[in-house]
């Protein structure tokens, strides 16, 4: 059967990056659209290979590896999402999909990769995900994220026999600070308080807002003594944020609770469970101030 329409129409399709390969896996024909994905010209096709044009060695091996596969006749075709290097140091994601290239007797000859730029799609998915894990006013993680980023570091944890502490931190009366000023005001007493724990906190520390006022820290390499100094660093450098407050500002004060991981934890709520405690029982000593879950 003869096609419906010239194969030159594929090759030339303003959306799609065709190259050619030989049993070697170098490049020996390639299309204009390709040669604009990658900013090269044609005079530079004679020396690339697929490492030029991958974004890290570990993608070059693989790509290598699946192709040899189809030159060894394992598989006829295989298709992955990469990002791709650029010649001028920028680079994009591509969809590429791979297939022999044969002779009327199935020998195979070499093999034909097309790519489809996809950046604009992994660039929404990217910032979709970025949403999904993260609170919208004060730019730290979610509720939902944090238990699975501090799931994951409790199973380190065990696995290299480290410390790990979580600090379950409470804005002190800020029901009141709602009533008496108003929502907005009680966003920037949020937001502020944010800025001044990531002031304090190490660049692996887990920090969340878990609901309303209440947030929540995971420590990772921090046994009860560093969980205890680093809570009483963010009390202190509250207090000096409220000493230089204007006079149209109201000052805050916040509660801390402090669990460090037993050998007989078996999750994450078993460590919030007792931050929680410790924290009611800091509110109950009179607020601004932490207790731990060994006090």
């Amino acid at each position: 059967m003869e096609p419906a329409w010239s194969l030159d129409s594929i090759w030339n399709n303003e959306h799609l990056g065709i190259v050619q390969l030989n049993h070697k896996g170098e490049l020996v024909a390639v299309s204009d659209k390709w040669l604009n994905l990658y900013n090269y010209d044609e005079n530079d096709i004679a020396s690339l290979s697929v490492g030029d044009i991958l974004s890290d060695r570990r993608q070059e091996r693989e790509s290598r590896s699946l192709l040899d596969e189809i030159f060894q006749r394992k598989r006829r075709s295989y298709r992955l999402t990469r990002k791709f290097r650029r010649r001028n140091g920028g680079s994009f994601w591509g969809n590429v999909y791979v297939c022999a290239a044969t002779d009327k007797a199935e020998n195979v000859l070499g093999a034909t990769a097309v790519v489809v730029d996809i950046s604009r799609e992994k660039e929404l998915e990217f910032k979709l995900r970025y949403l999904s894990s993260v609170d919208p006013l004060c730019q730290i993680f979610n509720r939902r994220h944090f238990f699975k980023l501090s799931e994951q570091a409790m199973l380190d944890a065990r696995r290299d026999d480290a410390p790990l502490s979580l600090l379950y931190i409470d804005i002190d009366d800020f029901k009141k600070i709602n009533d008496l000023y108003g929502h907005p005001y009680g966003d920037e007493i949020l937001v502020n308080f944010v800025r001044c724990v990531k002031d304090i906190l190490r660049v692996p520390d887990i920090f969340a807002r878990i609901g309303g006022e209440e947030f929540a820290v995971t420590l990772s390499n921090a046994s009860a003594p560093e969980a205890t100094r680093i809570a009483q660093r963010i009390l202190d450098h509250i207090a000096e944020m409220n000493a230089m407050h204007r006079p149209d500002e109201l000052p805050y004060s916040v509660s801390i609770g402090i669990a460090t991981m037993r050998e007989d934890d078996r999750g994450l709520d078993d460590l919030i469970r007792r931050a929680d405690k410790s924290l009611y029982r800091a509110k109950q000593a009179g607020k601004n101030r932490y207790r731990t879950d060994l006090d």
